[in-house]
């Protein structure tokens, strides 16, 4: 049986959802409210260093490429898992989101609050997701760098996620924060 590269593996799935974000631009409803571009900026800065410390590893300090989980079939295999989880998670919120999905925090015309689907479970599950991708990716890189690229990754998604939710505080009031109750943001029942 021939040897697979997981970390080619999981390469794909990121560029994979890479261009499924991309085509979701193209049926989305005009926005009418943006968050302002400094905030997206920090916010961006987080997410480009840890895409960053994932994917360029090798050209890291000694400090970052630090082994951290021992290097093993297991640990490369959970780590395709929980990214392929965290794909499928992220990709069922987009298209349970559909024209009211945004790369940027926004209220588009029209807009409506989506509580179905995964949003049921969580109040962001497109960030759920995508930090479960990430965990995924730094148990199989099992480096340093792997998991200060998830606390980075952590710091810019939920700075991008208290932006929103000031924006759909302001847009959906009382319906927005019974939902805030009922649903916790990232972690079905835990936080």
């Amino acid at each position: 049986m021939p040897h697979v590269d997981l970390g080619n593996v999981i390469g794909w799935l990121w560029m994979c959802l890479g261009v499924f974000w991309l085509a979701g631009w193209l049926g989305a409803k005009q926005s009418v409210r943006v968050q302002p571009t400094a905030s997206r900026l920090v916010q961006l800065a987080f997410e480009i260093a840890a895409f960053y410390l994932m994917f360029a590893n090798q050209n890291l300090p000694q400090v970052l490429q630090a082994r951290l989980l021992a290097s093993s079939d297991a640990t490369a295999w959970a780590g395709v898992i929980l990214t392929f989880a965290g794909a499928l998670f992220a990709v069922w919120a987009r298209l349970t989101l559909g024209t009211n999905w945004s790369a940027r925090v926004t209220i588009k015309a029209g807009h409506e609050l989506v509580r179905s689907g995964p949003y049921a479970l969580v109040r962001h599950p497109i960030y759920t997701g995508l930090l479960l991708m990430v965990l995924g990716t730094a148990i199989e890189i099992g480096r340093v760098c792997g998991f200060v690229a998830l606390g980075l990754a952590f710091i810019g998604w939920f700075m991008k996620l208290r932006t929103e939710e000031a924006l759909m505080e302001q847009q959906f009031g009382d319906q927005y924060t019974q939902y805030k109750h009922e649903v916790k943001a990232l972690i079905p029942g835990v936080f």
